[in-house]
């Protein structure tokens, strides 16, 4: 498989979010439904048709991506197209239900910077609810440019 914003057999909202990837993407494993699977997860890269600052997370074996939106609140908020470069991804998590503090070799957590300049904290430990409940420490990182405050946030697309 391959994400191109060029290829028309793929949703437009994957056409539409896909820009100028500059980082490679982090092959990990994940859980899905209790089960291991093989994930390709990177940012969206910059100048996308929509503008828009989005996580990437991709199965390997099918194809199938899944986007999640680095969505800020509140006002004002700095001007002009977003995208999600640089991410790294880490293992935070354990136990049966990924709630203990250690270490399974189950990737759970994604880092990203924008390019406004805000950090992302992703949480990928729900993979079966289609990152429904995938968000962003609220305290993680603020920035201020020209007198705007920033909080850094994250929805879940579509």
């Amino acid at each position: 498989w391959e994400i191109s914003d060029l290829d028309a057999s793929l949703p437009e909202d994957v056409r539409k979010n896909i820009g100028h990837v500059l980082a490679k993407p982090v092959i990990v494993p994940v859980l899905e439904d209790k089960k291991v699977v093989f994930k390709a997860i990177f940012g969206n890269g910059f100048n996308s048709a929509n503008g828009k600052a989005v996580l990437f997370v991709v199965d390997i074996a099918s194809g199938k991506a899944t986007m999640i939106d680095a969505v800020e609140n509140g006002s004002p908020l700095p001007a002009g197209s977003n995208g999600l470069g640089s991410i790294v991804v880490i293992d935070r998590w354990g136990g049966a239900e990924q709630d203990k503090r250690s270490r399974d070799g189950i990737s759970d957590t994604v880092y990203g910077t924008d390019q406004k300049g805000a950090v992302w904290k992703f949480d990928l430990r729900d993979m079966t609810q289609k990152l429904a409940e995938a968000s962003a420490d609220p305290g993680m990182f603020e920035a201020m440019r020209k007198s705007i405050a920033r909080k850094a946030r994250t929805r879940p697309a579509g």
